[in-house]
Order: C-alpha cells, then sequence, then structure tokens
C-alpha cells in the first residue's frame, strides 16, 4: 500500500508571492512559481523571489507562465515582449538572443517531444 503525504505551504512558511499563476521545474531541481508579485523559487524549504534575474533589465513584474523544456531549461514568460530563460543556474533574455524583439507573447506551451510553442499577437507562432 502507498503512503501519500500532504503539506501546504502559505504566506505562514514563507511564500511570498501572492496569486499563483504558473508552476514548473528545472532540470536541477528547483520549482519555479510563476505569480503576481514575480517569480518564485522554491529549493524545497526556502522561498526566494527572484524580482531582477538579468541585472540590466527591468524587474520582472507579474510572471504570465513557466514552460519546463525536454532539456530541463525553464521558460518565463513576462508581461508584453519579455521572456527569459533558466539554464544551468543563469537566466537568459530570450527575446534577444532567439530575435524576437518584435513579439508580444500571449501563450505557451511545450509539444509532445518537450520542444517550445510560444504564440504572440499578429499571427506569430515560434517553435524551439
Amino acid at each position: 500500500m502507498s503512503q501519500y503525504i500532504h503539506d501546504t505551504w502559505g504566506d505562514s512558511n514563507g511564500f511570498l508571492g501572492g496569486a499563483v499563476y504558473s508552476v514548473a521545474q528545472s532540470g536541477d531541481g528547483y520549482l519555479w512559481i510563476g505569480t503576481e508579485r514575480g517569480l518564485v523559487r522554491f529549493d524545497g524549504f526556502n522561498y526566494a523571489l527572484i524580482q531582477r534575474p538579468i541585472p540590466d533589465l527591468p524587474p520582472t513584474g507579474p510572471v504570465r507562465g513557466l514552460v519546463s523544456d525536454a532539456e530541463g531549461d525553464v521558460w518565463v514568460r513576462l508581461s508584453g515582449p519579455r521572456l527569459l530563460r533558466y539554464r544551468d543556474g543563469r537566466f537568459d533574455d530570450a527575446v534577444s538572443d532567439f530575435g524576437l524583439e518584435a513579439v508580444t507573447f500571449t501563450a505557451m506551451s511545450s509539444d509532445n517531444s518537450g520542444g517550445m510553442l510560444l504564440s504572440g499577437l499578429g499571427d506569430r507562432t515560434v517553435m524551439r
């Protein structure tokens, strides 16, 4: 017989994020939580609000979506034309890395093989 453990984590346990919009796990084991207050990383014991993952860019603001891909990277969809990728312990500006400056993303998902599907305004769909 299997035994399941259920635990609830909230404000009293250090959760910092407010309303939750999405959740994803990266290949290094962190649980990433997209919230109205920003990006939250959970290591199994502690929460950390990541407000400025790339120092030269503005603070994240609300995180609209998170998706893990087949390589264990986590894609972070922010408001407007902002998209980050968490890979190997650091964040990249996916918008400039992949030449997507003119796209405002409205949705993202992984495909059947673990690739990324991004949809944006103006009939723009990007597969990675």
